[in-house]
């Protein structure tokens, strides 16, 4: 069941009311109910390598004496994860890089004693199977989310889900899956070259963070609905001026995962310049593998740890100049280009699967040609219509940097909220990929 399918949002409706219509024991089998469901609309054998990752980590945790307990989970992670590119008749089952990292941080906290084992197996899997977050995230962490599980219903709470996932939905039919044609008719035209090439460069980068950011607030939303917390994943990472601010901002459930379960167990930052060199640069490099196995996905890792370590010896000298306020300013401005720039060029090795086909797009962007719309493939009107969105995105996004859009929204006086209610309808109506051959695209980070 896909997030923007038409029975997902009556799926989310159903689980609601039940959820806050039963208590205690009840309550824990409804929503384990639920999950199964939601799985079960995957690929059969899915719901049977979950359930075994989950039983084994439930019963690992309550003897845990030793980090080795991961082993096993891993093994089978890997197997399920690149056996394909080896075998090609392997399927990966949904979600298994999202729940493997679930388990793998709840074995470490109860290893180092951070949280006790959890006694009660419906709580248990269900943190493992919650089917918000159980195909791509965000990867949530066992404590806080066992914590809301008992909660009392809030209102505030659920309408802020509602609009939030709501949201999320007008994002990818509307903005992500748009571009995601515009992107995928540049990338398959060989004869486009030199400024096309570039355009569809950057707007995958716009489209991989818009697609992901809409699949969490779907995700993030539906979890509110219930009053379960499961943490913001984006926080305008494109407004970054460097690469380790990007990584503060972008896909956070998983950089913060890597810095807590990688980064600070090598040492982090303890042992020295060149330890700390070195651990980033693994943090990156597990972080490219664990997204795929080719040596694209590998290069894309390494490319964003090379950048932080050359950054570290930049931001050395930068620190000593004396510049005013002003001169800082245009340096943040120029930084959040220079940013946008460098991370859509390695999105091109997680766009494109073999070495030498991203090479060939770097080739073809190089041929100078002459520009003209038509050649993308749209008609005037699609044409002034991309460029409102980005701009309309730009403000959106320098909103956002200080602000809640859901806050600002929700808690406005009814006439406004309603203004925007219907406005987002209406747009969506008018502008999203609907009708009789409804069918949006998969959101990318289903294949992660």
């Amino acid at each position: 069941m896909s997030f923007t399918s038409l029975e997902f949002i009556p799926f989310v409706f159903i689980a609601f009311v039940l959820f806050y219509v039963t208590k205690n024991k009840a309550r824990l089998f409804v929503l384990l109910v639920f999950n199964v469901l939601f799985s079960l609309t995957f690929v059969s054998w899915n719901i049977i390598v979950l359930l075994i990752f989950g039983l084994y980590s439930y019963f690992a945790a309550l003897k845990i004496n030793k980090k080795g307990i991961i082993i096993p989970i891993i093994l089978v992670f890997i197997f399920f994860k690149y056996s394909y590119y080896f075998t090609g008749n392997i399927l990966t089952p949904i979600g298994i890089s999202f729940y493997t990292f679930k388990i793998i941080s709840y074995l470490m906290d109860v290893y180092n004693e951070k949280i006790e084992a959890e006694k009660d197996i419906l709580v248990y899997l269900n943190y493992v199977m919650f089917f918000p977050t159980l195909v791509s995230g965000p990867i949530s962490r066992f404590k806080p989310f066992m914590e809301s599980l008992d909660n009392k219903f809030d209102y505030k709470k659920s309408r802020d889900g509602a609009f939030l996932m709501f949201s999320g939905i007008f994002e990818k039919m509307v903005i992500a899956d748009f571009l995601g044609i515009l992107v995928n008719n540049i990338y398959g035209n060989i004869e486009l070259t030199g400024i096309y090439v570039w355009i569809a460069i950057f707007l995958y980068a716009l489209q991989i963070y818009v697609d992901f950011d809409s699949y969490s607030n779907i995700a993030i939303g539906a979890s509110k609905i219930m009053g379960i917390e499961v943490g913001e994943n984006f926080k305008t990472p494109y407004l970054s001026s460097n690469i380790k601010e990007f990584w503060r901002r972008w896909h956070i459930s998983l950089s913060t995962w890597f810095k807590d379960y990688v980064y600070i167990p090598l040492g982090g930052n303890r042992k020295g310049e060149f330890r700390k060199h070195l651990n980033t640069i693994i943090v990156f490099i597990l972080s490219g593998v664990w997204h795929g196995s080719t040596i694209n996905f590998l290069i894309w890792g390494l490319g964003h740890g090379l950048l932080q370590l050359i950054e570290d010896y930049y931001f050395k000298f930068y620190n000593t100049l004396k510049l005013n306020d002003i001169i800082k300013k245009i340096n943040k401005i120029i930084g959040i280009v220079i940013n946008y720039i460098l991370v859509s060029i390695l999105f091109v090795f997680f766009k494109i699967s073999k070495f030498d086909d991203a090479i060939d797009v770097f080739r073809r962007s190089f041929v100078i040609s002459e520009f003209d719309y038509i050649n993308l493939g749209l008609v005037e009107r699609e044409w002034y219509y991309l460029l409102i969105m980005i701009f309309v995105f730009v403000i959106i996004e320098l909103i956002r940097y200080k602000h809640s859009m859901v806050s600002l929204i929700t808690e406005r006086n009814i006439i406004i909220r309603w203004t925007v209610y219907v406005s987002m309808v209406a747009i969506f109506l008018i502008f999203a990929i609907y009708g009789s051959q409804y069918n949006p695209a998969d959101f990318i980070y289903k294949h992660f």
